[in-house]
């Protein structure tokens, strides 16, 4: 992922193994948190039939926290 401001949807890009822009953690609230940009995942239009992704300052709202099973 190149430079990512808030609302900005993520990038696929293929793996290079060196971390980075390629890195997340998954937080201790349960926020996908991409280590470069200091920015979490979130769902935009959740509900609604286009829902997709997005970075954003991480704020604890719950279109920030994900469940992951697995």
């Amino acid at each position: 992922m190149s430079e990512t401001r808030s609302s900005y949807p993520p990038q696929l890009m293929k793996c290079h193994g060196s971390g980075g822009s390629q890195q997340w953690i998954f937080g201790k609230n349960n926020w996908p948190y991409q280590v470069s940009v200091g920015q979490c995942l979130r769902a935009v239009d959740p509900l609604g039939q286009k829902g997709s992704v997005a970075m954003a300052i991480c704020d604890g709202s719950s279109s920030q926290q994900w469940h992951l099973e697995g």
